[in-house]
């Protein structure tokens, strides 16, 4: 027979058999704050260089998203890492994502096959209500080359827009930087390497307002 006890105070609960030595949870608040805790800490121990915008740009920035991956004999490690620009909620006003991903061909992250979902994300993109309708063009993706500055050196990216978005991506080094953009001129777009994370956790902190 099970039985379920909710102690006073702290909302948490505990299932457990009779005879069963009893076991306590931790707290709904304190599970979320160690969850945040290990994610921001993928950020940090990345093993590839962060990029993002220089301290010019004076608009939000937020941590955006992470990828874990292992395989048979690897301990699990981090493949993608990505800093966000601007707010990404509102859908409209500048707003840049910048991920560095980890190449591996086994894994089918290689530049052919992020380059291939980047535009798929941009015809989605293009093509929403809060986009530019019509504007994806037919056939094949018209690639072009842009030069933007990463890390203080010039990188030719591969670049292609739809309306107010557009996507860029290139090989920097042993990784792949992938750039998603709405409303920002790329010729506006300088990388630096970030190394100071807490203006991301700022912005995290931010983003998570209810008054939002």
């Amino acid at each position: 027979m099970w039985v379920t006890q909710v102690p006073e105070g702290p909302a948490w609960a505990v299932l457990r058999p009779r005879g069963f030595a009893r076991r306590r949870f931790l707290p709904a608040r304190w599970a979320r704050a160690r969850r945040e805790r290990q994610w921001v800490q993928r950020f940090r121990q990345a093993p590839f260089p962060l990029y993002g915008l220089p301290a010019s740009w004076l608009g939000l920035r937020y941590l955006e998203g992470s990828m874990t991956a292992w395989s048979r004999g690897r301990p699990e490690a981090v493949v993608e890492a990505s800093l966000g620009h601007g707010d990404p909620i509102v859908g409209e006003g500048p707003w840049l994502r910048v991920a560095v991903t980890s190449v591996d061909a086994e894994a089918a992250r290689t530049l052919t096959t992020i380059r291939d979902r980047l535009a798929n994300d941009l015809r989605r993109a293009g093509t929403h209500p809060a986009g530019a309708a019509g504007t994806e063009p037919p056939g094949a993706p018209d690639w072009s080359p842009v030069t933007l500055t990463v890390g203080g050196r010039s990188t030719v990216f591969e670049w292609l827009a739809a309306g107010r978005h557009w996507v860029a991506v290139a090989e920097v080094g042993s990784e792949v930087v992938c750039l998603q953009s709405r409303d920002l001129p790329v010729a506006d777009v300088e990388l630096v390497r970030i190394t100071d994370l807490e203006p991301y956790l700022a912005g995290q902190s931010q983003l998570r307002r209810p008054d939002r």
